[in-house]
């Protein structure tokens, strides 16, 4: 990063240039990285060993645990680069402003959801217990109808999106679908049958969480990959205050117009 002290004031400015496939290495490096430490818990699934209170802290299934961080991280990225896509979208895609807005608090909701669980609160009610089999966890109802209606109505935005970016996000969500309904509603059959203390539920918990994980990078390598091919890019600049803005910028009118106080961002720091 390289300064500048016009009037003896300092200003510093940089590009952070996304590189959609070092997001896509990046997050699946951390998803394999999570499975693996996941492992010891499978093995000690059933145990009782003090060495259990540790292992647990790193079991993909649990709410509680140290990779429910990164999952609600991934997807709160995920909804600022879908913000940030609606913004840009205001002045050469307006058709689709609303769709990405509401998408990126979809995703904000998501991320919210890692953490706070409302998901399974909404299975508590009284309508959606009392099942087994496959409909065990009573909130797979609500998910169910929740990716029915915001699929049929996203149909017309991805029609309107290019092919690439189409291909992506349908592809991604498949994939996160399949985990967060398809591998629970056999993790909850499951369940109903052996209970979850067993290395089998462990093992199914930790390959949902993994597809879940991998629908979610894939979308993430979309948004960015959206984001790149709109010449889309984070300027980061650190400065003086509004008087000594001012002042910088008289220094600058004085040098000539195109200087104004400020600095060329210069550095480029990709991801």
């Amino acid at each position: 990063m390289r300064t500048s002290q016009p009037d003896g004031h300092l200003i510093a400015a940089s590009d952070v240039v996304i590189r959609p496939r070092r997001v896509l290495g990046a997050t699946l490096s951390i998803t394999a990285a999570l499975f693996v430490l996941h492992i010891p818990h499978v093995v000690l699934a059933s145990s009782d060993a003090p060495v259990t209170k540790l292992t647990n802290r790193f079991d993909l299934g649990s709410d509680a645990a140290f990779p429910t961080w990164f999952a609600a991280a991934f997807l709160a990225l995920a909804a600022a680069g879908l913000a940030w896509i609606a913004v840009l979208s205001q002045s050469t895609d307006r058709a689709n402003t609303r769709h990405w807005s509401v998408l990126a608090v979809i995703f904000l909701v998501l991320s919210i959801d890692e953490v706070a669980t409302f998901h399974e609160a909404f299975g508590r009610f009284d309508v959606f217990s009392g099942y087994s089999g496959l409909f065990y966890y009573g909130w797979v109802f609500g998910g169910i109808a929740v990716v029915v209606v915001v699929g049929a109505a996203y149909i017309p935005f991805l029609v309107r999106l290019d092919r690439r970016t189409r291909s992506l996000f349908v592809l991604s969500g498949a994939i996160y679908v399949s985990g967060a309904l398809g591998i629970e509603m056999l993790n909850a059959s499951l369940a109903s049958e052996q209970g979850e203390q067993n290395w089998r539920y462990a093992l199914q918990t930790g390959i949902e969480e993994v597809a879940e994980f991998a629908g979610t990078s894939l979308f993430l390598y979309a948004v960015a990959d959206n984001l790149m091919r709109r010449s889309a890019g984070v300027t980061v600049a650190f400065g003086s205050s509004t008087h000594e803005d001012r002042d910088a910028g008289r220094v600058g009118e004085a040098s000539g117009p195109a200087t104004h106080g400020a600095v060329e961002p210069s550095d480029r720091h990709p991801l």
